[in-house]
């Protein structure tokens, strides 16, 4: 019998916007429609949603995998579960595959190089999450997976190139409840700031369809003042600055930041979160993070 998934009260809490996603979700399943993708913004809950999803189709037998493109987001993952009671097994290059366990996580591309031996286990499963599902490298998985099982793709970016794959070519409808400003609205992000600098293009060559920038911040000093008017906008709080370049991030040390009561640190993003449990972020004081290609 077909496996359906039905969504009840847990023991995690989900946001009513949240229960709407969900029902929705069951809704449009319960009409054949077993390739779905949910878009909801950052900050939304996506993790927390296909989650309790995973944890509802759990306790009706069925079987489901969840795929990431980085070790960050299966860590993400991985607290999510924690909160519903949920143990999963990792398939990497380190640990033993236990092919009789419901749930499985696995990047991508890990999977991919043990497809050979995993496909079997990926037709068994009867749901399969995409966390980032806009992003190309999901396609290498696709053409394995059963028919008939469900396929949520979450993404706050429903979106590729005109000359890519597009999502409406393997999913059947998108799931759409709320927008950055609704959450917003209901006390769930808060209201962002902007300040900016006017930007002169003109000149600016072009890589495929964006402008090529890099040499563009160098030559025309944008960052300068970056520190300054940190200290001007947002002081005795903590920030964090996203630069394309190590070389652009580098330009953050100045004798002027040197000398702050509020110190820079200077790392990619990579090695912040490697080294999170390590205190490199020191708690209770100011700090601006510098940090590299988010």
């Amino acid at each position: 019998m077909k496996l359906f998934i039905l969504f009840l009260v847990n023991m995690l809490k989900l946001r009513d916007y949240q229960e709407e996603y969900i029902q929705e979700l069951r809704t449009q399943i319960s009409q054949g429609k077993n390739r779905l993708i949910l878009c909801a913004p950052t900050g939304a809950g996506k993790t927390v949603m296909f989650s309790f999803m995973v944890s509802e189709h759990l306790k009706r037998g069925g079987k489901a995998i969840i795929f990431t493109h980085r070790f960050e987001l299966l860590k993400q993952a991985s607290g999510a579960f924690n909160k519903l009671g949920l143990k999963a097994n990792l398939i990497s290059g380190k640990t033993k595959t236990d092919f009789k366990a419901p749930l499985h996580v696995s990047m991508v591309e890990t999977f991919n190089r043990r497809k050979t031996e995993l496909t079997n286990l990926l037709q068994e499963k009867t749901l399969i999450i995409f966390d980032e599902a806009h992003l190309l490298n999901f396609e290498k998985i696709m053409p394995l997976i059963n028919d008939s099982s469900i396929v949520i793709g979450a993404t706050a970016t429903p979106y590729r190139k005109p000359k890519e794959a597009q999502l409406k070519d393997f999913y059947h409808a998108i799931v759409h409840k709320a927008d950055t400003p609704d959450l917003i609205n209901k006390n769930q992000l808060t209201q962002a700031k902007s300040y900016g600098i006017s930007i002169d293009l003109k000149g600016l060559k072009k890589t495929a369809t964006d402008y090529d920038t890099s040499s563009y911040y160098s030559e025309n000093k944008t960052y300068q003042g970056v520190v300054k008017n940190w200290e001007r906008i947002a002081k005795n709080t903590k920030n964090s600055a996203t630069r394309v370049t190590v070389a652009g991030s580098n330009e953050d040390k100045s004798p002027v930041s040197e000398n702050l009561l509020y110190p820079v640190k200077n790392c990619a993003l990579t090695k912040l979160i490697k080294n999170r449990d390590k205190n490199i972020i020191p708690s209770g004081k100011p700090l601006f993070i510098s940090l590299i290609e988010i």
